[in-house]
């Protein structure tokens, strides 16, 4: 992870298979397995969805600790 100290905008696992985030106009990263090759983010407040997929190489070496997908937020920080 990368970003403020605590990662404010990030929440734990709010469901099987599904971690929160609550956009706060600061820089960060998260990096987690998704073997299934996707990510989905839901904007409520805009009525807006995106889904990305992507290839999954199981058998290959991946960075940041394994991690097979990277999401970013943009905003203040370093």
């Amino acid at each position: 992870m990368f970003g403020a100290q605590g990662k404010p905008e990030w929440r734990r696992e709010i469901s099987l298979g599904i971690i929160g985030a609550q956009y706060l106009f600061l820089v960060g990263m998260i990096g987690v397995d998704s073997l299934a090759g996707s990510q989905a983010f839901a904007n409520h407040a805009d009525d807006f969805d995106f889904i990305q997929r992507f290839e999954v190489f199981p058998n290959q070496s991946y960075p940041d600790g394994g991690a097979t997908v990277e999401c970013w937020t943009t905003g203040l920080g370093e």
